[in-house]
């Protein structure tokens, strides 16, 4: 049997494209020494998972998503295999380094959709964030007053004050930086 196993990068298939500009921002904003203009090609081989070839400058990354219109999520959870990539790096130094993992759609891409949705405009998104992010400290507030009281014993509840700082620290990094992707 003649096996070919080198699957080389061709020009990506039609309806499988990436949103090159959101690419080499977010790509731009999270990875070091990144620097360069940017070409994307596809790996054909796969039959589940999405893979790509990104080169950008001298250096090149391989992107792994789930495939277009996928329904089933745990057989396409790229988080899991960036968690056990992470993992594995440490024990088999032939295992590729994963260097970042993002969930599809950031907060402004939802805002953004939501809008095509329903044809209705969010003028002020950082509001509606921070207004949220008060709500959950309130919230958590309530249940540490309980704790306090001695209402409830649960000991994860003597940590809600840190939660609480760290949801206003992220509140006020979003009005500082107006905006609410990336805040820390």
């Amino acid at each position: 049997m003649n096996v070919k196993w080198n699957d080389k990068a061709i020009t990506t298939r039609a309806g499988e494209e990436l949103p090159i500009s959101k690419l080499k921002a977010c790509l731009l904003d999270h990875l070091p020494n990144v620097s360069g203009s940017i070409k994307v090609k596809q790996f054909p081989g796969g039959y589940s998972n999405l893979t790509y070839l990104i080169s950008m400058g001298d250096t090149e990354y391989v992107l792994r998503r789930p495939p277009v219109g996928a329904k089933v999520k745990s057989g396409h959870d790229m988080g899991r295999e960036y968690r056990i990539l992470c993992g594995l790096k440490f024990v088999n130094h032939k295992v590729p380094a994963p260097f970042y993992y993002s969930e599809d759609l950031t907060r402004e891409e939802i805002i953004h959709q939501y809008e095509l949705k329903t044809g209705r405009t969010m003028e002020y998104p950082i509001f509606y964030y921070v207004h949220g992010l008060l709500k959950i400290a309130v919230i958590i507030q309530q249940i540490y007053y309980r704790y306090q009281q001695g209402l409830t014993q649960d000991p994860r509840f003597a940590s809600l004050p840190t939660a609480i700082k760290q949801i206003s620290l992220i509140a006020e990094q979003a009005i500082k930086k107006n905006k609410i992707d990336n805040l820390i």
